[in-house]
């Protein structure tokens, strides 16, 4: 009996300790040293990169820690400025005046189509639609439309889409377009536009699209026209602008990954590697001249279970020199592995080969405090490693400034830790309590063997 106690205290004891009471770099597959900056504030962050992401096994971002020069753990956070939709972007009408193309052709462009008033010093004060005598009376054809001033004096922020309606619609109709800014209706610069007016019908699916993107910008007025020809197809009938989010843009990190085959047809599995952040995407098809109903799952485990992301039209259309292709759709932030594009079967699918997914995120925040001497190490990638982190509000609310002020550390190269072998996990420790419980239970039923024995025994002697 003093033996199976010795032996059951022995388990116990082995269990307990299985886990380390506390991790050292070393526990971590990887590492980046952090250079941090010469300041005094107690609080430095830096962006998390790609490679962080996909050393996790978790969708918590625990598997991290920051470590001191001393070996010793630092306190830390994640903040998260996602940029997910949060609410439909603000949308505001424009007046927009014909520049016919005559008038165009002009010397005195923006004169012939609009009456423009300006102050002493040469700044526009009013400007109203004219009249053009080229258009003739009420029996006179219209004149070719080649461009349209916009007003935008009145935006509050900064354009950064276009939403132009034509008159008229079209089934088979790719038009792009050209935007310049100005202050004066005088000298022009040219802006970035992304995209074209779309009206497309193709294999019994339709695509009408009338939104651009454009880089953005800020300009009291804007000239629009078409890219490559003279004139516009018919008249507009509307344009409004879309107008940047209240809060500073972020950047967006950029991931792509091709299709893995499936054995579903119309089923494509995209793997990004880890449980990588996704707050937009993009789906690029194999074949030219493609319409396809799409919808777009996620899951954390590539067994699934999957839910829905998205659902949608994807098109690539070739036209006159020109390539369109999308959309790209805005999803509520999402952090999972595997993502899969299931294809309607409509119009021959998406033709021949695999299309790529191509995610954007913005990164997330590691807040750490300034706590012991550097060289200061994060270290990451650890199987089911403990969460050793703060919320991010409670070292923020340390700071006497706004947390905008936060000075931002450097991130050296990658290095290994622990190794690869840190993100597998490990061998099952030996069963030492069922051990010890069998051994119980076959010394128990010997000593009731022994036991009856000696009772057989003792009374034969009787």
């Amino acid at each position: 009996m003093r033996f199976l106690l010795v032996l059951l205290y022995a388990a116990f004891v082995s269990t307990a300790r299985a886990e380390p009471e506390s991790l050292a770099p070393t526990d971590f597959a990887y590492g980046r040293e952090l250079a941090l900056p010469e300041s005094t504030e107690p609080v430095v962050q830096v962006e998390l990169p790609l490679d962080v992401y996909r050393a996790m096994r978790g969708q918590g971002l625990s598997e991290l820690m920051v470590f001191n020069a001393r070996g010793t753990q630092v306190p830390h956070a994640i903040r998260s400025l996602q940029k997910g939709p949060d609410g439909a972007p603000e949308s505001v009408p424009l007046w927009h005046f014909p520049l016919t193309l005559a008038a165009a052709q002009s010397q005195r462009t923006t004169d012939l189509a609009l009456e423009v008033e300006r102050n002493a010093s040469g700044q526009v004060i009013r400007l109203a639609a004219k009249s053009d005598p080229q258009q003739g009376g009420t029996g006179a054809a219209p004149q070719p439309i080649a461009a349209y001033i916009l007003d935008a004096r009145d935006l509050p922020r900064a354009l950064v889409g276009l939403h132009v309606t034509l008159a008229e619609g079209a089934d088979d109709r790719v038009f792009e377009l050209r935007l310049d800014a100005s202050e004066d209706l005088v000298s022009f610069t040219p802006v970035t536009v992304d995209g074209a007016l779309i009206q497309l019908g193709h294999g019994g699916q339709r695509i009408d699209r009338d939104e651009l993107s454009v880089a953005p910008t800020s300009g009291k007025f804007y000239r629009l026209r078409p890219a490559r020809e003279p004139s516009f197809p018919s008249a507009v009938s509307a344009i409004s602008a879309t107008l940047a989010a209240a809060e500073a843009a972020r950047r967006f990190e950029k991931v792509v990954v091709e299709a893995s085959a499936t054995p579903k047809p119309g089923v494509f599995r995209f793997d990004l590697g880890g449980p990588v952040p996704v707050d937009r995407v993009e789906v690029e098809l194999p074949e030219q001249n493609t319409i396809v109903n799409a919808e777009l799952w996620s899951s954390e485990h590539e067994e699934g279970p999957y839910e829905r992301a998205a659902r949608t039209k994807l098109f690539r259309v070739q036209r006159k020199q020109a390539e369109m292709k999308g959309p790209t759709l805005d999803l509520a932030r999402r952090n999972d592995r595997y993502y899969e594009l299931r294809v309607a079967a409509t119009g021959g699918g998406v033709g021949n080969g695999k299309p790529v997914l191509a995610t954007y995120h913005a990164p997330d925040q590691l807040l750490i405090m300034r706590r012991g001497d550097g060289p200061f190490t994060l270290a990451y990638g650890r199987y089911e490693s403990p969460s050793a982190r703060f919320e991010a509000d409670d070292i923020l609310s340390l700071l006497p400034r706004d947390a905008a002020a936060v000075p931002s550390a450097t991130l050296g190269d990658r290095k290994s830790l622990g190794g690869q072998a840190r993100l597998v996990p490990p061998p099952p420790a030996p069963p030492y309590k069922t051990y010890a419980i069998w051994a119980v239970l076959i010394l128990g039923v010997a000593l009731l063997g022994a036991l009856a024995v000696q009772l057989a025994r003792s009374g034969d002697a009787k």
